[in-house]
């Protein structure tokens, strides 16, 4: 990315630890405190980026996650566990997208979202009993942990 002469931003809860990796990525790197399970932080990286980007275009990759009572079997996922989990892994990712909105939507330069994961989640549903791993993949269920 830095050479297609792109900014790059590092967010992260921790901004000695986005610093450092924004030390080591180079000169065209900024490291910005983020904590996406907070609507305001989010809201205020958002505006960070708005002033940094100018016109040119923006690309998210969303690198945010933690994993709570790993693992998920054979025992039910106890719900604080889950809601802390799907609150930075899912609802996170959401919270921060939908602040980059007009960000990512600029007609002058549209921007791309790229997702990361772990393999974690798919190796661990893959084990858990049918019956389980549809009670907790109902769409219903991540609503009420939102």
């Amino acid at each position: 990315l830095q050479q297609a002469d792109a900014e790059l931003i590092v967010a992260a809860r921790s901004l000695p630890k986005a610093q450092e990796l924004a030390d080591e990525l180079g000169p065209r790197c900024r490291a910005l405190q983020c904590d996406v399970s907070d609507e305001a932080s989010c809201r205020l990286v958002a505006e960070t980026v708005a002033k940094i980007r100018g016109s040119r275009a923006l690309s998210v990759v969303h690198n945010a996650g933690v994993a709570y009572d790993l693992p998920w079997f054979p025992a039910p996922w106890p719900v604080e566990a889950a809601r802390v989990t799907l609150g930075t892994n899912l609802f996170g990712a959401m919270r921060l997208t939908e602040a980059l909105l007009p960000e990512l939507l600029d007609e002058r330069a549209h921007g791309r979202l790229v997702f990361v994961s772990s393999g974690a989640g798919a190796a661990n549903l893959s084990k858990m009993a049918e019956e389980r791993r549809c009670a907790l993949t109902t769409i219903e269920d991540v609503k009420a942990l939102k």
